[in-house]
């Protein structure tokens, strides 16, 4: 072949091959308007990409609709494994919620760090990120007001008619470890009932209060459910070899309505030693006869609450037979650190009782 004619074939050659790619890449079909606008939300919609970033149309000359599709349905499945994607919106609600109530000279104080939003995600993946998110919202305005959850160690909320659906959102709240360095939570003279302490005490249950050192429910509406409620979270667990409130030293339920259900319930859950460390325990005018003193008597005679130092029963409806029976524990050296017993406004006759504590030295009222 002369050189001319090699030349010329090339070319042709070379002009066949640039039709071919040509013809070949406008043969592609590029994504509809719909199909990419639809996919596009779906990655705002979980924080993939901007919003800005969509409307300033970077993304309208986007490849084939087979490769979109692809790269959607990947990205959905990076969504369904990942928890901080799939609940991205309720995440950023929380996140507004505490960036909101923080304190201008602490701008950190709410920051979300990976171990406070795994806790979060854990609870958004039992209750559901709906509601969690709702009750972060919840409980930064009235009853709760609560600016900054992570560090708060003292919550009193005394007198604010706190009902059941609020002890509902600080449940969950609590549940996620965001109260964890509360030591001090006092509820005094409120309107929880047994929903209230149940949802309470099932948040609870994990340890997710495991620094609380003072509790105080007195003067609410809690009955029987609730403190067999109460009784269940505090018992010790795998996880939790002390129970969930091991480090808790004032118990305070006084004025409330457990009876001898909810005593007996109470005191099968000391004998195991959750309460090891309560030095104050206060069960006055709670409807407990003798029924309840027998199970609390036989109980603490297994040297449960050991620490304990001052104990009142007072404005129950203690008759002989219970006065008796804890009379008979006292004198066998059970609740060996008691220094205070109130007991007045008992129907039972307390000259046993009495006289059980003056020889250890543990005055009664």
């Amino acid at each position: 072949m002369s050189k001319r004619a090699k030349t010329n074939s090339t070319k042709t050659n070379s002009s066949t091959k640039t039709n071919s790619s040509t013809k070949t890449n406008s043969s592609k079909p590029h994504a509809d308007p719909g199909t990419r606008n639809q996919a596009l939300n779906f990655l705002v919609n979980h924080h993939l990409i901007n919003l800005n970033l969509k409307n300033a149309g970077l993304f309208d000359k986007i490849a084939p609709v087979t490769q979109f599709r692809t790269a959607s349905k990947h990205l959905q499945t990076q969504v369904n494994m990942n928890p901080k994607y799939k609940y991205a919106k309720a995440l950023i609600t929380i996140k507004q919620s505490l960036k909101g109530k923080a304190q201008t000279n602490t701008p950190n104080v709410n920051r979300l760090t990976n171990n406070r939003m795994n806790g979060i995600l854990n609870q958004m993946k039992k209750n559901g990120p709906i509601e969690v998110a709702n009750a972060f919202e919840s409980i930064m305005i009235s009853p709760w007001n609560i600016k900054r959850p992570y560090s708060i160690t003292v919550l009193n909320r005394i007198q604010r008619n706190i009902n059941d659906e609020d002890m509902k959102s600080l449940s969950t709240v609590i549940a996620s470890g965001s109260l964890g360095n509360v030591k001090g939570l006092h509820l005094d003279h409120n309107q929880i009932g047994d929903a209230g302490m149940t949802e309470f005490s099932r948040q609870i249950a994990s340890g997710s209060l495991a620094n609380l050192t003072d509790l105080s429910l007195s003067t609410n509406m809690i009955g029987v459910e609730g403190m067999k409620a109460f009784a269940k979270a505090i018992k010790p667990t795998t996880e939790n070899p002390k129970g969930s409130l091991a480090n808790l030293i004032e118990l305070d339920l006084e004025s409330n309505q457990i009876g001898d259900v909810g005593m007996q319930a109470f005191a099968s859950a000391i004998a195991s030693g959750s309460m090891g460390n309560l030095t104050h325990l206060d069960l006055a005018a709670n409807q407990i006869g003798n029924n309840g003193m027998e199970e609390f008597s036989r109980q603490i005679a297994r040297w449960s609450m050991g620490n304990l130092m001052s104990l009142d029963l007072s404005n129950n409806q203690i008759g002989n037979k219970g006065m008796d029976l804890l009379s008979l524990a006292i004198a066998r050296g059970s609740l060996p650190s008691l220094k205070m017993l109130y007991v007045n406004n008992n129907p039972g006759n307390k000259t046993a009782l009495q006289a059980a504590c003056k020889s250890r030295e543990i005055v009664t009222q």
